[in-house]
């Protein structure tokens, strides 16, 4: 569907998050990715992460986005939404679900598979990311059914250098925050 390889020159660097310093640097120039391949007219995003960048054409679902950057940002819960026929993008935003993050009330660890699979089940296409040892629930759930997906990791090398992995499983043991800040591991999943 794209192109999984990514150079530290095609990095997204900004200044919001200090990208380069965590994941969003490989997330976001892979999301850039997808969203050139689907397009806007078809695309949702779950959780508020591309209009911090400039990317707001499309709706984003956010339950808890409170800064609404620009954009169509709708507050409403991703878990009864209708992604059939979308394209969705979803980055770094699934390990957050069901957990204490943003003040959600809401502690369900399960919530963040049951959201995970009404997107790849409804929707036409999907690019969905996080960062490994996070939500281990997720991670576990994951690793059971990869055999639905088509997914691909990086390893976090250096403070600013990431290893595409391929599917080396290596990547789902890189803890959160160690050795570097944030995520050491990341996954991506695509449609088969």
């Amino acid at each position: 569907m794209i192109d999984k390889e990514l150079t530290v020159d095609e990095y997204f660097d900004d200044p919001v998050n200090t990208t380069m310093i965590n994941e969003r640097c490989i997330e976001l120039a892979l999301g850039l990715r997808y969203m050139e391949k689907v397009g806007n007219d078809n695309l949702t995003e779950v959780g508020c992460v591309m209009p911090f960048y400039g990317y707001c054409e499309h709706p984003i679902i956010d339950l808890f986005e409170k800064d609404e950057p620009a954009g169509d940002v709708q507050n409403v819960d991703a878990e009864e939404c209708d992604f059939t026929g979308r394209d969705v993008l979803c980055l770094s935003t699934l390990e957050h679900i069901g957990k204490d993050d943003y003040d959600n009330p809401d502690i369900d660890a399960e919530k963040a598979i049951r959201i995970l699979d009404k997107i790849t089940n409804e929707s036409n296409t999907f690019m969905v990311t996080w960062g490994t040892r996070y939500h281990n629930e997720l991670d576990t759930y994951v690793k059971d059914n990869l055999d639905k997906y088509d997914w691909f990791g990086y390893i976090k090398t250096e403070e600013k250098v990431w290893k595409y992995t391929g599917t080396d499983m290596k990547v789902w043991d890189q803890d959160f925050d160690k050795p570097y800040r944030y995520a050491n591991g990341n996954i991506f999943l695509l449609p088969k």
